[in-house]
């Protein structure tokens, strides 16, 4: 077992490789576990004996290794010895080597590098719990933890994410019924409601809300009903917390049958006439902002419609979006001049590989969709977005041919494997939506996939014409810069790589990121204007590369919805691009204020009321700035009531952060992963704390109350 230190960041795919295997000149090199310590630090178990294994495995792969320690020679640890000493064996030893249980230490080296690389206060990289200190083990992949998704974890799932909702909602509410709605100018009647953004990044955004105007918690509903029925749609206005107008689509919603649950009494049913209010929202970051319908005056319009004349364009003040006949389109970057031509191609092709590997049919049969007539309609379009609706209908293979079965069941080497599509066809439909908001920066694309063929994958194609050799995307521990071209060691049969939140590239001057919800495996075109081609869907059969474990719920038969943005982006602006990111993985939230305990105010129609609370009516519990600065956590202490968050600088080169001390905020200090009490903090003179983040950095902050 051996600790390692490299010179530079890696991420998973390089962990990932060692256990597949690198061809080294001693010959085919494998690790037999792995472990991430830190963004350069790695515990590495070997169980071949080849020449300089270790470090010629991380030079073929790119890395060069600064520091190499070997802690441990089958059951022997010897992590505790300084260079040139040594020790006799006792009889526990001398019982361990005869016995060499082959996996006792498997885990112990791996926890003792973290707990190190923690005590030390090393914070290098990318704050990611998930992935510190994680052990990579092939048995453990092959003992069932496969993409297929089984009943049981369907169940699962489900009730965790019922559970996270029940507590966020309830959490929202609440917060919700402290705001002094009270404070709202004028003397009418009011409909409140709080739109919340638990983001680093103040957001524009549009949402749709469905308002109760009133409630009647007539005990015989359908009473409650016809009287509903009753009353007439008034004409509304949305006013946020100054009095200001703000344009929106308020629509009658109907009337809907609910319940409350209070604590300490029976439930209370209801019935509730409805509006549903759509606009664009404006909030800061990590706080919240107040809006509220009231009555319009009779002459009063607040129209929202807009021009259909030109129903293929979405323009607003940062972008121009065309749509093509096939179904693609081009964006062009008001602020540059660039246009991006043949955006959003989508590609269809064979897959007669795993759940971890893809492998094209030996035949390289591609469908696309360019050149294909696509229906294209325009389905919304008014003064805060514009949405333009694109259909396809592909036809493509329903599968392998049969041929790959046999292969399969007799276990051959998938990448031995010869086998070509099946000819008979089965149609697959894709809709797109483009979204494009007023204050967009992106345009946001959700792709809804009806699939009913096997072993295939289906990939979206962002042509850059950027002209670099190399890419940025978001992975565990920082946004790592990676060639375009894989070197000549690598073995894959295809250039896929990882991300988690977006990809990107840029050039002298333009760049072009294209951000997603869950689609971890993109790779880049070098020879197709260094493309930047997103996987939406794969099918597969198997499960691993050995042996033959079928998985047919992993060829994901039926109807998936896939949501990304591409958003163009002048050179120079590289953190901006990065907030805009990770900005689109979190959607605003609104909640309606004062109808807590309105079975209180029963019988008869009762409305929302005002209420006199201890929060303004907008707020930013945190206002930070820094170039590619990027908040990651937000929470209470474990062990203490303070609160920590935690901060990571994306940037290549040192960034000062600063951020206000706000009233909620006595004291401030420097804290770690473990939440140790460091270094008191000194604002300066107007109250903002200033830090400088080295590259890659995570910085942590406690905060007494």
């Amino acid at each position: 077992e051996y600790w390692v230190t490299v010179d530079q960041n890696f991420d998973n795919s390089v962990l990932m490789q060692f256990l597949r295997g690198v061809r080294i000149p001693e010959g085919n090199a494998k690790a037999k576990y792995v472990c991430r310590a830190s963004a350069r630090r790695a515990c590495i178990v070997l169980e071949q004996g080849l020449k300089r294994q270790v470090r010629q495995m991380f030079q073929c792969l790119g890395l060069r290794v600064r520091k190499l320690v070997r802690v441990r020679i089958g059951s022997l640890w010897g992590g505790d010895l300084e260079p040139g000493s040594w020790r006799f064996l006792d009889d526990a030893d001398v019982a361990l080597l005869l016995k060499n249980p082959p996996r006792q230490r498997k885990y112990l080296g791996a926890s003792q590098l973290v707990a190190g690389t923690s005590a030390k206060g090393e914070q290098s990289g990318k704050d990611n719990d998930s992935d510190e200190g994680y052990v990579f083990n092939p048995e453990d992949f092959e003992a069932g933890d496969s993409y297929e998704p089984t009943p049981e974890m369907k169940t699962r799932f489900a009730k965790s994410r019922q559970v996270a909702d029940a507590i966020y909602d309830e959490s929202v509410e609440y917060l919700t019924d402290q705001v002094n709605t009270a404070a709202l100018p004028g003397n009418s009647e009011k409909i409140p409601f709080v739109v919340w953004n638990t983001s680093g990044t103040a957001k524009k955004q549009v949402i749709a809300k469905e308002l109760h105007l009133f409630r009647d918690y007539n005990l015989f509903v359908w009473d409650g009903y016809e009287a509903a029925e009753a009353v007439e749609m008034p004409n509304l206005v949305l006013r946020d917390a100054n009095g200001n107008a703000v344009p929106a689509k308020i629509e009658n919603a109907g009337i809907s049958f609910g319940y409350d649950l209070p604590d300490d009494r029976f439930r209370q049913p209801y019935m509730a006439k409805k509006v549903l209010v759509t606009f664009e929202a404006e909030v800061p970051a990590m706080g919240y902002a107040t809006y509220y319908l009231e009555q319009a005056e009779p002459d009063q319009n607040q129209e929202t419609s807009a021009d259909f004349a030109n129903e293929r364009v979405l323009e607003n003040e940062n972008l121009k979006v065309t749509v093509n006949e096939d179904g693609s389109y081009q964006i062009l970057n008001k602020e540059t001049g660039r246009t991006y031509e043949n955006l959003g191609l989508y590609e269809d092709t064979g897959d007669m590989g795993n759940e971890y590997i893809y492998i094209q049919d030996s035949g390289k049969q591609t469908i696309t969709t360019k050149g294909m007539k696509a229906e294209i309609r325009c389905v919304e379009k008014n003064a805060f977005r514009t949405v333009v609706e694109i259909c396809h209908e592909m036809m493509i293979p329903s599968g392998m041919g049969e041929e790959l079965q046999r292969q399969r069941e007799m276990c051959i080497d998938p990448y031995t494997r010869v086998a070509n599509r099946s000819k008979e066809l089965v149609p697959m439909e894709v809709k797109t939506v483009l979204t494009l908001e007023k204050s967009g920066k992106g345009l946001h694309v959700a792709t809804t996939i009806c699939n009913q063929a096997k072993d295939h994958r289906v990939r979206v194609v962002m042509p850059t014409g950027l002209n670099t050799s190399t890419h940025l995307a978001d992975s565990a521990f920082e946004v790592v810069k990676r060639n375009n071209r894989h070197n000549d060691t690598w073995t894959n049969p295809c250039g896929c790589e990882r991300q988690q939140c977006f990809a990107a590239m840029e050039d002298e001057t333009n760049g072009l990121l294209v951000a997603n919800r869950g689609l971890y495996e993109y790779e880049v075109l070098a020879d197709e204007e260094n493309a930047i081609a997103v996987t939406l869907l794969r099918s597969v059969a198997e499960m691993g590369d050995w042996g033959y474990f079928p998985t047919p719920k992993a060829q994901q038969i039926g109807t998936f919805t896939l949501e990304f943005e591409v958003v163009p982006y002048a050179a120079g602006k590289t953190g901006e691009a990065f907030t805009e990111g990770y900005a689109f993985q979190q959607d605003l939230t609104a909640a309606q204020a004062g109808l807590s305990k309105a079975w209180l105010r029963k019988p008869g129609q009762v409305k929302p009321e005002l209420v006199s609370g201890e929060m303004p009516l907008e707020m930013s519990f945190l206002r930070f700035e820094g170039e590619g600065i990027h908040l990651t956590a937000f929470k209470k202490g474990l062990a203490k009531d303070d609160l920590f968050v935690r901060f990571v600088n994306n940037m290549p080169q040192d960034e000062v952060f600063s951020f206000r001390k706000e009233s909620w905020m006595k004291e401030v200090y420097r804290s770690n992963v473990v939440e140790e009490k460091g270094e008191v903090l000194c604002p300066d003179e107007n109250g903002v704390y200033h830090v400088t983040l080295r590259e890659f950095e995570i910085a942590t902050f406690g905060v007494v109350k």
